[in-house]
């Protein structure tokens, strides 16, 4: 190994522990009051190191957001790709929804790198890799649709008008549940914020829209 490899090596292995430190830091309601001194100390390295890293403590939200969505993509990546068409798009809408409703502290971070005013604050690179991560997700969904109508199985109606339906409905549910996890104790909210019973109704309701559709353009 080169001595620039190595310094490679441990650039990288410093920046995982710096994330590590700052999602760990961030698992409490005072996480956007998280400094980047408090992160140094946890890493035991001197404020300047981080910096050398980050630009900003939106750009340490930004990579672990980010990176979550890449673990995510990663995951769709398992489906089996012999599954009928309809349960594979259920099954990534699972594996969406699952991932959505884990640990509080990257959910807190995941919905505010999401907001459109935190995203045209960051460096251009960092925005270009939300757009990319965003993409490629929808990617999956508008492949599943694009067999799924050419089986005659979704409705043959324009594909983007088909993914926002999907989209808006699955995001929306995800949101909301969070809002009703917030207040447990109200009780409009008739199932365990998050549960799979949740899930499965979102993914039926869902379904359930596409199927209508198909009847109306029949």
């Amino acid at each position: 190994m080169t001595t620039q490899d190595r310094r490679a090596r441990d650039f990288q292995r410093r920046e995982a522990e710096i994330l590590a430190a700052a999602s760990g830091l961030f698992n409490s309601d005072a996480w956007q009051h998280v400094t980047i001194e408090q992160i140094a100390h946890a890493v035991e390295i001197g404020k300047g190191t981080i910096y050398k890293h980050f630009a900003s403590k939106d750009e340490i939200y930004a990579r672990l957001a980010i990176d979550f969505h890449l673990a995510a993509l990663a995951e769709l990546e398992q489906i089996d790709g012999a599954l009928p068409v309809l349960e594979r798009f259920r099954e990534v809408l699972r594996s969406h929804w699952r991932r959505h409703c884990g640990p509080a502290e990257m959910q807190r971070v995941v919905q505010y790198c999401d907001r459109l005013d935190f995203r045209q604050a960051l460096s251009a690179p960092t925005r270009a890799r939300f757009e990319a991560v965003d993409a490629a997700f929808g990617e999956v969904l508008y492949e599943l649709l694009q067999e799924g109508v050419a089986r005659g199985l979704l409705p043959d109606r324009p594909l983007p008008a088909l993914l926002f339906g999907v989209q808006a409905t699955l995001f929306g549910a995800i949101r909301h549940g969070h809002r009703c996890r917030a207040q447990s104790a109200d009780l409009s909210c008739a199932v365990v914020p998050g549960s799979d019973e949740q899930c499965e109704e979102t993914i039926d309701f869902i379904m359930a829209g596409l199927s209508c559709s198909m009847s109306v353009a029949a």
